[in-house]
């Protein structure tokens, strides 16, 4: 027999299954990961990503961290007197982003590239998210031919991903149940479930012991798949600008499959001859103690609870869902309907004008709404910069409130006489009296603006979350259960066109 070294071009048949080889092949795809490294910037002609370790992509997230220090220290230096340091300030920081190109080269057309600012700063973490996952996704394929010789690349790179991943069958309760949850929240008719694989991750820890589960869609790129099956779907930085994050710093997930999908980076084409695949991966979230917001301006507030729910004003029907697995775990099967935990705000404007500002809309608001308010109230807010009250007269109910002016309060005289003059000393001492500055008086008596009515109304639909969005930081509450392959139901239908023709000639 000869010896394995001798035949180092043989490839290892693989004993995968033939549905798992498939879906792996489709993951480890150079081609696919190299392009996802292009669209994050890395210029692979100076640094391919081959050869990009994930200690140099962990390098060159510390050198972020130094940028960010030396922006704060620009963005103190304001004062003519320091130009020099401020000058000294601004040449670190070109010398600190030379340093981080250097280690992640990023393609910036023919021009040079330039010193990091905030914005940009944000930018470069978020591509340092989606490197973490490629680089892993390189090393696995790189090391996988590599080892062609000895076992099969797909078997190989299947077995580094430390995941038992399998195929459910058609007819099983669990497969039935994501078919039915996909089909009623993708919302595009050409997509379909080609299979479902069930997935655990070994080294993931078990989330039974937490409250509130729930099963909510999560999608990414093919590229990123290796990347999150072996290490996990990671919480972005705080300063990492990424696309979407409108409910702060967490792994987000959606219980509407049209929502996910739409981060999967996939464009399908029915006279493709491959068959075009897209995965989402499904995930048993523990939410916990919800903090419920609807307002899309929400910000950069601080999560009360351990998960953020933002309520979206269509979701799965809450009285179909069904509980399948021991842990209580939540399969939302229903239909899509308006959600009943969706309240649109109120907005309170003056006749066609822009509503109030939102901190005033929730002061009138909480009067308004209050069991304990008694009518007419009065509400103290601002109005153009002006102290003003808002009177609701009607009860909880009224649509329309009035605004009056608070009057500023007259100054007090100095010394004066009954006549309305004031006593002054003059040259020699003597007390001689003057006029009142009348004028002056008069006009800081005068109302800021005239009295005016306000309108109450619901804030228009598309300024609110139109899907449900569950924000968790917390990485530990979350397992993932099932990879969700899909393709397109018109390149399959164009494939029994083809098979139907060729059988005819």
């Amino acid at each position: 027999l000869a010896r394995e070294d001798e035949h180092p071009d043989v490839v290892r048949v693989s004993t995968l299954p033939a549905e798992l080889e498939e879906t792996m092949k489709a993951f480890v795809d150079p081609n696919t990961i190299s392009a996802a490294a292009n669209r994050l910037g890395l210029q692979q002609d100076q640094c391919p990503l081959g050869r990009l370790s994930i200690e140099t992509v962990l390098s060159a997230e510390k050198k972020l961290d130094e940028i960010d220090e030396a922006l704060k220290v620009v963005a103190k230096l304001n004062k003519p007197q320091e130009l020099k340091e401020k000058r000294e300030a601004l040449e670190n920081v070109a010398i600190l982003s030379s340093e981080y190109f250097e280690m992640l080269p990023t393609k910036e057309g023919d021009l040079a590239l330039a010193p990091l600012t905030e914005d940009s700063a944000r930018e470069q973490r978020a591509n340092i998210l989606g490197l973490k996952e490629l680089t892993t996704a390189s090393q696995i394929v790189t090391t996988a031919s590599f080892m062609a010789s000895k076992v099969n690349p797909l078997e190989y790179a299947y077995r580094v991903l430390n995941a038992k991943i399998t195929a459910l069958p058609g007819d099983s309760p669990e497969r039935v149940g994501i078919e039915q949850y996909f089909r009623n929240t993708v919302s595009n008719n050409d997509l379909i479930v080609n299979q479902v694989f069930e997935m655990k991750r070994n080294e993931e820890e078990s989330n039974r012991s937490m409250s509130n589960h729930r099963l909510l869609w999560h999608g990414t790129a093919v590229a990123n798949m290796l990347g999150v099956i072996k290490e996990g779907l990671r919480v972005a930085p705080p300063t990492a600008a990424i696309s979407g994050n409108a409910f702060g710093d967490g792994v987000y997930f959606a219980d509407m499959a049209a929502k996910s999908f739409s981060y999967c980076r996939a464009s399908f084409n029915s006279s493709e001859k491959e068959m075009p695949r897209a995965y989402l991966l499904l995930a048993d979230v523990a939410l916990g103690e919800q903090q419920l917001v609807s307002d899309m301006n929400w910000g950069d507030e601080e999560v009360e609870g351990d998960s953020v729910w933002a309520v979206g004003y269509e979701g799965p029907d809450v009285t179909k869902d069904i509980v399948f697995s021991s842990s209580g775990t939540v399969f939302p099967l229903g239909k899509v309907v308006r959600s009943p935990t969706f309240k649109p705000k109120a907005i309170w404007q003056k006749d066609y004008s822009a509503s109030m500002e939102r901190k005033w809309v929730d002061a009138i608001e909480a009067v308004r709404n209050s069991p304990e308010t008694k009518f007419p109230a009065r509400v103290e807010i601002e109005y153009d910069g002006k102290p003003a009250c808002v009177v609701l007269e009607h009860g909880p109910f009224a649509t329309t409130a009035k605004v009056e002016p608070i009057k500023p309060k007259k100054r007090k005289p100095s010394t004066s006489t009954k006549s309305g003059k004031k006593k002054r000393k003059g040259n020699d001492g003597e007390a001689v009296t003057e006029k009142e500055n009348n004028e002056e008086e008069a006009e800081e008596d005068e109302p800021p603006f005239t009295e005016f009515v306000l309108t109450r109304k619901e804030e228009r639909i598309s300024n609110h979350v139109h899907y449900n969005e569950y924000v968790v930081n917390d990485t530990n509450r979350i397992n993932l259960r099932y990879i969700v392959e899909v393709t397109s139901r018109s390149w399959l239908k164009e494939q029994i066109k083809r098979q139907m023709k060729g059988g005819k000639k």
